[in-house]
């Protein structure tokens, strides 16, 4: 049995107001007896529990927008000025909904080392290469955590490195070592999104945060670029307008013809051991979000976009 009661006490604000609100939470009571689900919780942060909620429902992938800021970094508004004090990582979907108190760390990282640190205590008799994960039915399986660059890329890279170091010294982040040209799969997998640091990540001896493939290339690639992008890159995405080339899907279920087409981009990936998120598809009617998303489980799609954690659970069946 792992121990998994260690609560974590964490203070949340919404974006949108200062008022903290504490939670208390541990593995146990946010996954125990909780299937996981091909969920991608979208735009996690706008929960009213980052991160807990998404836990809670089972969702296997979670993603936050980071903005790394030079300390004293100032947003202005037609309504007031906000310093940023630190120079630090800042979570939010834009410059004007982000707080001081609103961080990778405060939102994510931290409970995350927490939990993790409950569910491995140091037992002697324990394989010290046996790492638990998050999911407490099922602590052998890695949670995704996506963190989607959008300033500068090489300056968030250098940034997160010590910021992660706690998680590589504990031996809980899954790597990809290019001397042995190894993956190993721990608890947390780090995927980066958005403005992509590429060459620096590449040039690590052993890979701990990996690149987000483009999934809407692999059509073109060849034999030895799908090699290549697969030692460095663990999930594939693209939009659905990307992949299909026109937004005629968003008025009505998915055509024969896109529904094999979707299939062979996802069918490529699985080929070279990537998983697949298609995200930008419909978010309404309701009707039409549970053909779209039922289709792509279908497929194959691996994690699928959802803003609506409870549809989202309701959807998979689980």
């Amino acid at each position: 049995m792992i121990n998994a009661f260690k609560p974590f006490m964490a203070t949340i604000s919404s974006s949108f107001s200062q008022a903290p609100a504490a939670h208390v939470h541990t593995v146990e009571s946010l996954t125990r007896d909780v299937d996981i689900k091909p969920l991608h919780s979208h735009n996690d942060y706008w929960r009213q529990q980052p991160l807990f909620d998404a836990l809670a429902h089972g969702c296997r992938s979670i993603e936050s927008d980071i903005w790394k800021f030079k300390q004293n970094y100032q947003v202005t508004t037609a309504i007031a000025t906000t310093t940023f004090y630190h120079d630090e990582a800042y979570v939010g979907h834009n410059q004007v909904f982000l707080r001081n108190n609103l961080t990778l760390n405060s939102l994510y990282l931290d409970p995350l080392f927490e939990f993790l640190q409950s569910t491995n205590p140091q037992i002697s008799n324990i394989d010290p290469d046996v790492k638990h994960g998050v999911f407490f039915n099922s602590p052998e399986t890695s949670l995704y955590l996506w963190m989607d660059i959008k300033l500068d890329a090489n300056d968030t890279f250098e940034y997160l490195q010590p910021q992660l170091q706690r998680f590589i010294d504990q031996d809980y982040l899954s790597y990809y070592d290019s001397q042995s040209d190894t993956f190993v799969e721990r608890p947390l997998t780090v995927i980066l999104t958005g403005n992509l640091p590429s060459a620096l990540v590449k040039a690590q001896p052993k890979v701990y945060t990996f690149l987000d493939a483009p999934l809407k290339d692999f059509k073109s690639m060849s034999n030895s670029q799908m090699v290549e992008v697969s030692k460095f890159s663990k999930v594939a995405s693209a939009s659905m307008t990307q992949l299909l080339g026109n937004e005629e899907f968003q008025t009505r279920p998915f055509s024969h013809e896109e529904s094999v087409s979707l299939a062979r981009f996802i069918n490529i990936a699985h080929k070279y051991g990537m998983k697949t998120r298609i995200w930008g598809g419909v978010d309404w009617p309701k009707s039409l979000v549970y053909k779209h998303n039922m289709a792509l489980i279908q497929m194959g799609c691996d994690l699928v976009n959802v803003n609506d954690l409870e549809f989202g659970s309701e959807l998979v069946g689980i």
